[in-house]
């Protein structure tokens, strides 16, 4: 069965924007952007909220065209435009780029993705990950934690009301000190 995946560069503090909005110190080094570009070769599915919709797709549609982009930039950019691309939310009307406007249970939503074949699906957005989590649909999580107190923001976790018990997978240590942890859910 496919695995629902959360992935997300987070401050050592635990946010995932700061206050304002902004995400500009996560940026990931050519190091870290190969280790996201390894992960895109796993998946056949991003599942986004909302905002985070919008922040894609402001930019990887069309990244690719770039000349002056980086060769590492490029090969994410051609990976994500060949994934499907479904956004749950209760806003929009439209999502374009060619993806699937979701809307009712995020639950019921992604419990037939799982059930569909395939390879991994990527929940993209913190609310709708957090959603997920509490439901105990999120198989795996992997934070990339990037050396910055940001003191505010959104955070990567919400508070649950029970324990989700994690194993360590793997982990890694990059060059530019962004720490890799990947845990799966325990049974």
């Amino acid at each position: 069965m496919r695995k629902v995946i959360y992935a997300y560069l987070v401050s050592v503090d635990g946010y995932v924007t700061g206050p304002d909005g902004s995400f500009d110190w996560a940026e990931p080094d050519p190091e870290v952007h190969q280790h996201f570009n390894d992960l895109e070769a796993t998946l056949d599915t991003h599942f986004y909220g909302r905002n985070m919709w919008e922040v894609m797709s402001s930019f990887w549609p069309d990244a690719g065209n770039n000349p002056d982009a980086p060769a590492v930039e490029v090969e994410y950019a051609e990976a994500w435009n060949r994934v499907e691309h479904i956004v749950f939310s209760s806003t929009l009307t439209e999502v374009g780029h060619g993806a699937t406007l979701a809307t009712g249970s995020p639950a019921s939503i992604i419990a037939e993705l799982k059930a569909r074949p395939g390879k991994n699906i990527d929940v993209g957005g913190a609310t709708l990950a957090n959603s997920l989590l509490a439901e105990g649909l999120v198989d795996e999580v992997m934070l990339y934690i990037c050396p910055f107190l940001i003191g505010g923001g959104k955070t990567m976790f919400s508070p649950l009301d029970h324990t989700v018990g994690l194993r360590l997978v793997n982990s890694r240590v990059f060059d530019s000190g962004i720490v890799h942890l990947h845990y799966e859910r325990k049974s």
